[in-house]
């Protein structure tokens, strides 16, 4: 990497979010059981095999997908209800830190190097309280005069937060090929990379690689679990 920026996004990349999600649902499973298939403890490896994006797709009862259109709407509004009185504002008090932060924002020897020039750290916020958490998070988790919190709220989107600070960059590690593709579309990507996990459900589109290749840039991805 040229000496420069970074950009990591928070969730999934820096923290385990989705097995903090699936953990207080665990907890809470006297309030979803009716409606979730019981697939009993799952290790963070085990639930990253999983698209985590819509939980309901491998959590939700067979029984429950063919119901028709207004019925399922209803079961899902039910569902999120609870889980927005049980398990929101409870995921950034529960997750980990993911294998991956530990070997780079946390390790001295990376954070330290020349080439890094700042470190900022991407992430959305829906209410007040998730804004809070994550920010107690990053102080106490990722505390480097390097770092830079961008907290944006998800109702805006992170391109114009991006766009305002007209943050530059050389490395972006991102779990979500369609950012990639909405910043390249934005930015001037030339020889930048792009860094995403390999969790089973990423599917890169021709389409967004062929954007980052055509302006010299790279996607390349990683394997989160690797230890130190």
């Amino acid at each position: 990497m040229k000496k420069g920026n970074v950009v990591f996004e928070l969730d999934d990349v820096l923290i385990e979010r989705s097995p903090a999600i699936y953990r207080l649902i665990r907890y809470n499973w006297s309030r979803f059981n009716r409606w979730f298939i019981d697939f009993g403890s799952l290790t963070a490896k085990e639930v990253y095999n999983r698209k985590f994006d819509n939980f309901y797709e491998w959590l939700l009862k067979p029984v429950f997908r063919n119901l028709p259109l207004e019925i399922f709407t209803q079961v899902i509004v039910e569902i999120e209800k609870i889980f927005s009185n049980r398990v929101v504002n409870q995921i950034y008090c529960n997750t980990n830190i993911t294998e991956f932060a530990r070997r780079t924002i946390m390790n001295e020897t990376y954070i330290n190097s020349p080439t890094i020039e700042n470190v900022f750290i991407l992430s959305s916020y829906s209410t007040d309280i998730e804004k809070e958490q994550k920010e107690d998070l990053i102080k106490t988790y990722f505390k480097h005069y390097k770092i830079i919190p961008v907290l944006y709220n998800i109702s805006e989107g992170p391109i114009k937060t991006i766009a305002d600070m007209k943050l530059s960059w050389e490395l972006f590690v991102t779990t979500s090929p369609d950012l990639i593709k909405t910043v390249s579309e934005l930015s001037e990507n030339n020889r930048k990379e792009f860094l995403l996990p390999k969790y089973p459900y990423i599917d890169i589109p021709n389409t967004t690689r062929a954007l980052v290749e055509f302006s010299g840039g790279s996607i390349n991805m990683y394997d989160p679990f690797v230890k130190n």
